[in-house]
């Protein structure tokens, strides 16, 4: 679904006519991008091992140097790895900073395995080995911002079902703002019954993890 029919979908939804533009592309772009991103908040509070719009950035290492500025469109980080020699073949996991394990001061800290901590929007490396110059030395696991919709036929990155959170929020945030209170109603229930299905949807992402076997609970007396 494009912006275009989004918002064809969107004014239908308040007007019951998709040529009505009392609704204007402004206040309406801005509504669906902001359902957009709400979305994405939702469909990561529940996504478990699955990483909605999930891929990896990597960062030339220099000689000695140990911060790196990151991506800014990052919503999340979940794994960075480097290679800090040129020994290593393969990229070795760092962890992140525990400060409360932390005794000395971070200038001289020095962990045996890499660590590292991410303030004010660059990654700082700490350990016990000098960083060598290494092309994408650096590879940081992540989950991206959104790209705002702002052509007409920008599409979101969101199965086909799910654009409906979009243009029924948007409507929405029309028909509140301008006391249309009967058909906010209506269209709040619509918005919670589709979030409840979104969420299964994300939670139910992962199929192909091992199952976890616990022992039986036996009572004997």
């Amino acid at each position: 679904m494009t912006l275009e029919t989004m918002r064809s979908d969107t004014r239908y939804l308040v007007f019951g006519n998709s040529s009505n533009t009392a609704y204007g592309n402004t206040d309406l772009d801005r509504n669906l991008n902001r359902r957009y991103h709400e979305l994405i908040e939702i469909a990561m509070s529940v996504n478990g091992d699955w990483q909605v719009r999930g891929t990896y950035a990597t960062e030339t290492l220099e000689a000695g140097v140990n911060k790196y500025d990151i991506p800014s469109d990052i919503l999340r980080f979940n794994r960075v790895e480097i290679k800090p020699t040129t020994d290593d073949d393969n990229y070795i996991l760092a962890t992140k900073i525990d400060m409360q394990n932390i005794q000395e001061d971070l200038a001289t800290y020095q962990p045996s395995y890499p660590e590292y901590d991410v303030r004010n929007n660059k990654i700082e490396i700490y350990y016990n080995t000098t960083l060598e110059a290494i092309s994408a030395g650096l590879k940081i696991w992540i989950q991206r911002e959104i790209t705002e919709l702002s052509a007409t036929d920008d599409e979101p990155d969101l199965p086909e079902f799910a654009n409906r959170y979009l243009t029924i929020g948007a409507a929405y945030d029309y028909c509140l703002s301008n006391e249309m209170q009967k058909k906010a109603d209506r269209l709040k229930r619509d918005l919670v019954e589709l979030t409840e299905w979104i969420r299964e949807h994300y939670s139910n992402r992962m199929q192909t993890s091992q199952p976890i076997l616990e022992p039986a609970e036996e009572n004997n007396y």
